[in-house]
């Protein structure tokens, strides 16, 4: 069901207005389906306080990719190294920057204050949820002090009580349904192909 859609003038950004569709998609939601309990899922575009704060207002959770910030390297850097647990995915996850497909990796967690930019009053203390995959060909290497080299981090940031598995495979499905999008917007999801024998 969709709650809430529009179309923006010229070239728009991304994330632009999300926190105003966010408090009307949501106040639909709590219409229809009260005392849920609702998660949002978004990409970076859209990890922006006006957004989380929109979100958590609205009583909901947020599951957000956030970018690479310095607080955010920093952060997953800390993370102990036997923290690191495997995942499977049931369906494969399309991995832009590997170019393939991924079905099993490493997550972790971390307590993390985002916005930290703003008044202390604004800090949005969360957790950073990360997933680790590791380089594969001559990107690769090994030791200490090329943490960054030898895996791939996307990291997000969350309130929701899920544990950091089922936290990961949730936010997880954005990508899923990216896909899926990609693939209608380039017609592939509408193409018939047709044998003869």
């Amino acid at each position: 069901m969709i709650v809430e859609a529009g179309l923006r003038k010229g070239n728009a950004r991304s994330g632009g207005s999300a926190e105003w569709y966010a408090s009307r998609g949501l106040g639909v939601i709590g219409k229809i389906a009260p005392n849920r309990q609702v998660i949002t899922r978004a990409d970076s575009a859209f990890c922006t306080h006006a957004h989380v704060t929109a979100v958590t207002d609205a009583g909901a959770w947020f599951s957000i990719t956030i970018p690479q910030w310095k607080t955010v390297t920093a952060a997953i850097a800390a993370i102990p190294e036997e923290d690191w647990v495997g995942i499977e995915y049931p369906e494969a996850v399309w991995d832009e920057q590997a170019g393939g497909w991924v079905s099993d990796a490493e997550v972790a967690e971390t307590a993390f204050t985002a916005f930290t930019s703003r008044r202390t009053d604004e800090h949005v203390t969360c957790r950073l949820v990360v997933r680790r995959v590791k380089r594969l060909g001559g990107n690769a290497s090994h030791g200490q002090d090329t943490l960054f080299d030898t895996h791939r981090h996307h990291a997000f940031i969350t309130n929701s009580t899920l544990t950091t598995i089922d936290a990961d495979r949730r936010h997880r499905g954005h990508a899923v349904i990216e896909q899926v999008i990609s693939e209608l917007k380039h017609g592939r999801a509408l193409r018939v192909e047709t044998v003869v024998n």
